[in-house]
């Protein structure tokens, strides 16, 4: 009941082979689990009739004895035979495997542990491969950074140092042109001619994520937003092809003082703060006297008093207030979640 399928290979020559990776993930108010024993490899030859599970006898890793978490799959075109998978354990990377006999035996393709330059900590987050559709030796695998090798993971090539940016979940070959990719990321999406070697990106879209916006109550033109993962954006015009990134991170709550507009205060994840004085040129940190080892949601409110702006509340499992603009601040309540702090 905690399992549940999040990847699947179907052979391009032959469809009733297929390929699922399984997932063991349970979440709950106060936290989860990103692993399980019931994580792992299935085969099926009759089109999904019957499936046989693929472990530790197949070259795998034991989800019994191992944490087991988000997996991808992926099969070469080429040649079916041909799979490759990705092992992650819930939080980061734990093994790349090959197949060349439609899955009965894997290998590890990776034993040097390069791969894990390419991984951060959420690797719940991400999971997928792809293989160029006519060379099989040529693998691309996506997490914090695109992850690219030539020959079967001997080595591999970090991608995202090229003008592209983090956290990647999705690349497509152009049809006949398998040089040409796309891909997806949580920056948008980006184009390559040359198999990754450089991107360009697709600017044309405007799919950005705001979790939060703000507004310089001085200069209504002057539009503010919190964007998930790419920072805090503004417009000092109220155009559309003017928006400029102020602060980084994930981007939640902004405030602009409404009696000096160089003051302004933009937010991080888990309740990153920081302090404009000159305009969102520069920012300094402004969570003094916030107890850091409180929990704090993904989306930290922050507000400002309307009629003091020297005022300000913040919202741990506790709230806060601060009196002389972010110089320091004071709890004003008790945990008022009881002892029960879900991170959500």
């Amino acid at each position: 009941d905690s399992t549940g399928a999040i990847d699947i290979a179907v052979d391009p020559v032959n469809s009733n082979n297929l390929y699922a990776a399984m997932w063991q993930r349970t979440r709950y108010p106060n936290g989860g689990q990103l692993f399980g024993s019931t994580s792992g490899i299935y085969k099926s030859t009759n089109g999904g009739i019957n499936w046989t599970a693929l472990g530790a006898a197949n070259g795998l890793p034991n989800s019994s004895s191992t944490n087991v978490g988000r997996i991808g799959i992926s099969i070469s075109k080429s040649n079916p035979n041909i799979l490759y998978s990705i092992f992650t354990n819930g939080t980061t990377y734990l093994g790349f495997f090959k197949t060349t006999n439609a899955g009965l035996n894997w290998t590890n393709a990776d034993p040097n542990n390069q791969l894990q330059d390419g991984f951060s900590t959420f690797s719940w987050y991400f999971g997928q491969v792809r293989v160029h559709p006519t060379n099989p030796s040529i693998v691309y695998v996506l997490d914090f950074a695109i992850m690219k090798t030539t020959n079967s993971g001997t080595s591999w090539t970090d991608l995202t140092g090229f003008d592209i940016h983090v956290d990647n979940h999705a690349l497509a070959f152009k049809p006949g042109a398998p040089e040409t990719i796309i891909e997806g990321n949580d920056g948008g999406i980006y184009n390559s001619t040359n198999g990754g070697n450089s991107f360009t990106k697709v600017a044309e879209l405007p799919i950005t994520q705001f979790y939060e916006i703000g507004i310089d109550k001085t200069n209504p033109q002057r539009l503010y937003g919190g964007t998930q993962d790419n920072g805090t954006n503004r417009t000092t015009t109220g155009s559309v092809s003017d928006w400029e990134s102020i602060y980084g991170g994930d981007g939640f709550y902004v405030i602009v003082d409404y009696t000096n507009p160089n003051v302004i205060y933009a937010e991080s994840q888990n309740g990153g703060f920081g302090k404009s004085s000159d305009g969102g040129i520069s920012f300094d940190d402004a969570t003094a006297g916030i107890n850091p080892s409180e929990k704090r949601n993904w989306s930290t409110p922050v507000v400002m008093d309307p009629n003091n702006s020297n005022v300000l509340y913040f919202g741990t499992n506790k709230v806060y207030r601060t009196t002389n603009a972010a110089a320091n601040w004071t709890a004003i309540s008790p945990d008022l979640t009881n002892g029960n702090q879900p991170r959500l």
